[in-house]
């Protein structure tokens, strides 16, 4: 009888104990894993936020410096596309054409870096930016601007180019933007994460 005791208290589960084991972390994990993806999503949508706010705020402060020391400012609305590949910026669009006095204030190299020696960062404002938002390593920026006014700045972290539609002069306007269908602010529908400053409402298609 003593052998038959200790023989069944090292028996292990039964099958249906296993069963309904498995069954609870079945249910644990279709709770918890949804959770876990919207916590990750919305912190990729506060990090993109945050890096376009630092990239508006810098832009502010090159912007208001011009037009205060140098008397110099963008006219009607204007767009730049900037790019940070691990450190080196780049930008596309803007002419001399757009500013007031005549010369070229956005960027007269094909590449800066973000070193601190540049002496264009206090009259270009791509040079600017590398020095004094350093902190962003890779990206794909577009940005408006008139009458030294910051419109609206979006931001695509760790991409080079756009993955979809980025909001417009208007949508900074109005304050609000599509996101491609995408089910929050912040999130296109194919999953691409977008931060915006100002931070963009999600307005949502009722047709």
């Amino acid at each position: 009888m003593k052998r038959t005791a200790k023989a069944a208290s090292k028996k292990g589960f039964t099958l249906i104990e296993l069963v309904v084991v498995v069954a609870i972390i079945g249910v644990l994990a279709g709770l918890l894993v949804p959770t876990m993806f919207d916590a990750v999503t919305n912190s990729r949508i506060a990090s993109a936020q945050q890096t376009a706010k630092v990239i508006r705020d810098r832009s502010a402060e090159f912007f208001t410096k011009m037009d205060t020391q140098m008397h110099t400012h963008v006219g009607e609305v204007q767009k730049v596309v900037i790019t940070v590949d691990n450190g080196t910026w780049s930008m596309t669009g803007g002419s001399a054409a757009d500013w007031v006095d005549g010369v070229n204030h956005w960027n007269t190299l094909p590449g800066v870096s973000d070193s601190g020696n540049d002496p264009r960062q206090n009259t270009e404002l791509l040079s600017s930016l590398a020095v004094s938002a350093q902190s962003i390593g890779t990206a794909y920026i577009e940005m408006y601007v008139e009458y030294a006014h910051v419109v609206g700045v979006s931001v695509i972290e760790g991409a080079s180019a756009p993955a979809c539609t980025m909001p417009a002069a208007q949508d900074f306007a109005d304050r609000t933007f599509g996101y491609g269908g995408g089910d929050r602010a912040g999130r296109m529908q194919d999953g691409t994460v977008i931060g915006t400053a100002p931070i963009l409402s999600l307005v949502v298609d009722d047709n």
